[in-house]
This record gives C-alpha cells, sequence and structure tokens, in this order.
C-alpha cells in the first residue's frame, strides 16, 4: 500500500481533490437548478450524490486495481528473474566443478597411464561440454540476458570451456606443462566463480 501511495500519489491528490472539492459543488450545483420539477432539492442532492459517487468510486476502483495487476507483474518478473540468477549460478558451479575433476582425471591418466583416468576425463569432458550449452542456452534466453554481469560471466564460461577443450587435445610435450595449462584453468575457474558471486550481488543490488 505503501508503495501504491509514494508512486501513484499525484493520481490519488487528484482523486481526492474531485471528492473533496467538485463533487460537493457539482452536487450543490445539480440540486439548486430546477431542471426536474419533481422532488425537493434534498431528494436530488441525494440522487446526484450517490449517482456521482458511485461514477467515481468505479472509476477509483479500476484504477486500484489496474495499479494492483501491474504491482503484481512486477513481482513475478522479479521472482522469474531472482531463479533465473539461482538456476544460472548453481549451474556454474557444477560447471566449475566438472571442469576441475576432468582436468584432474586427465592429469591422473597421463601421470600413471592407467586407462581408467582417460575414459574418465573423457565422460566428464562430454560433460562439460553439455553444461557449458545448457548454460550458454539458458543466459541467451533470458530476459535480461545482456545484463553487464551477465555478459562477463558468460564470456568467462567460454574461455575456461575453450581452454579445457584445448587441454583434453594435450598439445603439449611434458606432463609438466600439462600441469600448468592445467593449473591456468583452475585459476580461470576461481575467476569464473567470482564472477558468479558478482552477479548474485549486483542483481540482488538491483532489485
Amino acid at each position: 500500500m505503501k508503495k501504491l501511495m509514494k508512486e501513484n500519489g499525484g493520481w490519488l491528490f487528484l482523486f481526492g481533490a474531485i471528492f473533496i472539492i467538485i463533487v460537493p459543488i457539482a452536487i450543490y450545483l445539480l440540486s439548486s437548478v430546477p431542471l426536474f420539477p419533481v422532488g425537493g432539492n434534498n431528494d436530488w442532492a441525494g440522487f446526484w450524490g450517490g449517482y456521482l459517487g458511485a461514477i467515481i468510486g468505479a472509476f477509483v476502483a479500476i484504477f486500484v486495481m489496474k495499479q494492483t495487476i501491474e504491482n503484481e507483474k512486477a513481482t513475478r518478473r522479479e521472482e522469474r528473474w531472482e531463479k533465473f540468477i539461482s538456476d544460472t549460478v548453481e549451474l556454474v558451479a557444477e560447471f566449475a566443478a566438472q571442469v576441475s575433476r576432468s582436468n584432474s582425471d586427465l592429469l591422473r591418466f597421463h601421470a600413471t597411464g592407467e586407462e581408467q583416468w582417460n575414459y574418465e576425463a573423457i565422460h566428464e569432458m562430454n560433460e562439460v561440454t553439455k553444461l557449458e550449452n545448457i548454460i550458454l542456452m539458458k543466459i541467451l534466453s533470458g530476459e535480461r540476458h545482456k545484463n553487464d554481469s551477465i555478459q562477463s560471466l558468460l564470456e568467462e564460461i567460454l574461455k575456461v570451456a575453450k581452454e579445457t577443450e584445448d587441454l583434453h587435445k594435450v598439445n603439449v610435450n611434458t606432463f609438466d606443462e600439462l600441469k600448468v595449462k592445467a593449473d591456468k584453468i583452475s585459476n580461470h575457474l576461481s575467476e569464473l566463480m567470482r564472477w558468479a558471486g558478482e552477479v548474485v550481488i549486483r542483481n540482488s543490488m538491483s532489485l
């Protein structure tokens, strides 16, 4: 109610002025002018008062209903946006964890030569790609995907995904080179999660 009063104070003042000033004057004029010979002035005053009051009351009711509907729509939009942010950050966290597991298993494979770790790394890399596509589609289908913090988060996701894909192509000569590249991706994962937190903070403040 306070929000309605704050946002629509001018309109409410106008309707208040109509009730307080214009309606009594109109009732007085209509009751004093002998337009219809039947009935006394008091009868016509009551009639016109009820008639005009009903009309103005209907307009006020329509106005309040319209504002209530618009406020409810705005509330639902904000609820959808909050859920979008929550779901996106959750997916980003899952994406980061999957990248970390995939890279760790790749390093284990090259350190031990055990094929099991290679299979694990390949499987997890497929999950990384799947999550990347899910996040990409979710962000681009969002109502406010051009939001600066969302765009920066998306850029970090694409960067990490590309570096991880390149790592699994194993374009290195030694295990140490592979580890250096994996560590670089780990640092970028930290940056990615920092941006995820930034998205939550910025969009919480804007609600």
